[in-house]
């Protein structure tokens, strides 16, 4: 992201210093906001992964922990 930042902040200085055309920088930015758009929903579904991941492992140790209480109960006298 901080890259995509940067690169737009190229783009905005050369624009300034007429080293690029309005019609090339438009053309950029459109991209640097797609890209930025994609980079953005990947991070986020990795980050839901991860805590899906981290939530169901946390609920597999739980169980481990309390076991069944049929396992536990004593024999009907």
């Amino acid at each position: 992201m901080t890259s995509l930042d940067e690169l737009d902040n190229h783009f905005s200085e050369a624009i300034g210093n007429k080293f690029i055309t309005d019609n090339i920088c438009l053309r950029f930015n459109r991209k640097i906001k797609e890209i930025s758009f994609l980079l953005n929903k990947m991070m986020s579904n990795i980050i839901k992964a991860r805590d899906n991941d981290t939530s169901s492992r946390r609920l597999n140790s739980s169980q481990r922990l309390n076991p069944s209480p049929r396992l536990t109960s004593k024999p009907k006298a």
